[in-house]
């Protein structure tokens, strides 16, 4: 998995160099990790800012979020790793189904029941699909914490350690659902990064 990531980061800086990431920092030999010991080292470089759970929130940021999301899947499509497919990984969105009897757990019966449907619609609209949906290797963890601004603007994403193969849509599925809590208005909020993602609209003929 630390290779998945190193590989992942390094397709980055060639495909994608401007793309607010951290760079893998090489030894004098050149190579992208070493051992120390019985330790697998590696050095990749710092990204300035603060997180985004601990900024206000703009609607310039929700954008700008997507564009990042976007910029990203797009700089990972065509790259392939084996340690990308990772089967029985609970964190794959593709996988949701395996978490199901762990809704039981929910203490509030109001909540347990909205898991629930949520459950019986992802197999009901969902799972008959899946397999149509454009797939590749995904970050997949877009949280608030793992989102940095800096200079009042999205610059930087940090954490790779979920990476994972799955829909391509499940990138920024994972970054909504983060993005959309506790905002006065999910349906706007939602557009935006939705919106910043997908970009603009190509121009009518």
């Amino acid at each position: 998995v630390l290779d998945l990531q190193l590989a992942m980061l390094e397709h980055l800086a060639r495909v994608a160099p401007d793309l607010p990431v951290p760079r893998v920092v090489h030894t004098r030999g050149g190579f992208a990790a070493t051992t120390v010991g019985a330790h697998h080292v590696r050095v990749v470089s710092h990204l300035p800012g603060q997180t985004l759970a601990s900024v206000p929130r703009t609607p310039e940021l929700e954008v700008e979020l997507g564009r990042l999301l976007g910029r990203l899947s797009a700089g990972l499509r065509g790259f392939g790793h084996p340690a990308a497919h990772r089967p029985g990984f609970l964190w794959n969105l593709d996988d949701a189904a395996l978490v199901r009897s762990w809704a039981d757990d929910v203490a509030d019966a109001d909540d347990r029941a909205v898991v629930a449907t949520a459950f019986r619609r992802h197999e009901q609209r969902v799972l008959p699909v899946l397999h149509e949906l454009p797939a590749q290797v995904l970050h997949q963890d877009a949280n608030d914490f793992n989102v940095l601004v800096h200079a009042a603007r999205v610059g930087g994403l940090i954490d790779f350690g979920d990476a994972t193969f799955g829909r391509r849509v499940n990138e920024l599925a994972v970054g909504l659902a983060y993005a959309l809590l506790d905002v006065p208005d999910v349906v706007a909020t939602a557009r935006r990064v939705i919106g910043g993602f997908v970009g603009p609209p190509p121009p009518q003929p």
